[in-house]
This record gives structure tokens, C-alpha cells and sequence, in this order.
């Protein structure tokens, strides 16, 4: 006999809400600064032709939440993940595609949706996999940037 799903149809429809995009206009200068805050002594050693770092797009396009504006888990109040009938999250992975640089004098536009919601029978039980994807464009429209997460509930 099959057993229930854990993902009903409340929880299933929220694949393919979106978080309101945010736009960041990137300049030289959050080159220094990222290189700083990561340790880097030398900008130009993890930059060249004002290129960004490959990870950079994370400091500006990165949600930032007041602390009163938390969970009880630590993530945002405003979330893309539904409540699910499994509490206990853990990082599953991150998939990045760098599809195009990021240039000083660019506008990027970020834009994270819930892609997807599945879930698999684990050794210890069911696991639920949710996957956001986040995909940053440039003012030209094209993408630079590809993110999926996976966040897995226990």
C-alpha cells in the first residue's frame, strides 16, 4: 500500500511564488569593499577589467532582514518555504551557474522564485526537498547568475 504524501495541495501551491526582485547598481568600489570583508588584501588579485569576483553577486543581490524580523529558525518572516509538516531544515546544497560577468556600472536585478517541492523516503524517514532558484539579470537582460538552493526538511 502507498503511503500518504506529506505535500498536499496548500503546500504544492506555492511552487512558483517569487520574492519581490531586488536591483543593486554595483560600482568599483563594492569590488574593494567584498575583497576586504573576504580577507582578500589585494582587490585587483580577485578582479580585473573591474570584473566581479565570482561570488560578489551574493553581497549584492544577498535579502537582508532586521533581526526582529526573523523566525524562530533564523530565516526570514517573509519566505518563500510554506510551512511544512517536517521542522527540522538543513542546508542541501547550492548549484551556481556564472553565466555572464558582472561589469562596475551594471544594474543587476534578482529575482528568487520556490521552484520546486518534492519529496523523497530518507533511511530515517521522509524528507522534503524544496529548491529556490534565484536567476540575476544585467540591464541588458541578460543573465549573469543561475542560484539553486535546497533547503531539506526532516
Amino acid at each position: 500500500m502507498a503511503r500518504a504524501t506529506l505535500l498536499t495541495p496548500e503546500i504544492r501551491a506555492w511552487i512558483g511564488r517569487t520574492y519581490p526582485p531586488i536591483v543593486a547598481q554595483v560600482s568599483a568600489r563594492d569590488f574593494e569593499k567584498f575583497c576586504a570583508a573576504s580577507g582578500e588584501e589585494d582587490p585587483q588579485a580577485l578582479t580585473s577589467d573591474d570584473v566581479a569576483p565570482p561570488l560578489f553577486y551574493m553581497a549584492v543581490t544577498g535579502r537582508v532582514s532586521p533581526f526582529s524580523r526573523l523566525r524562530e529558525d533564523g530565516l526570514p518572516a517573509e519566505n518563500l518555504l510554506p510551512a511544512l509538516p517536517l521542522k527540522r531544515l538543513m542546508a542541501g546544497g547550492v548549484d551556481v551557474e556564472l553565466r555572464a560577468p558582472i561589469r562596475a556600472g551594471d544594474t543587476l536585478t534578482s529575482v528568487t522564485r520556490l521552484a520546486d517541492i518534492r519529496e523523497r523516503m530518507g533511511r530515517s524517514g521522509p524528507l522534503i526537498f524544496s529548491v529556490l532558484e534565484t536567476t540575476i539579470t544585467n540591464q541588458r537582460d541578460e543573465i549573469v547568475v543561475i542560484e539553486r538552493t535546497t533547503v531539506i526538511a526532516r
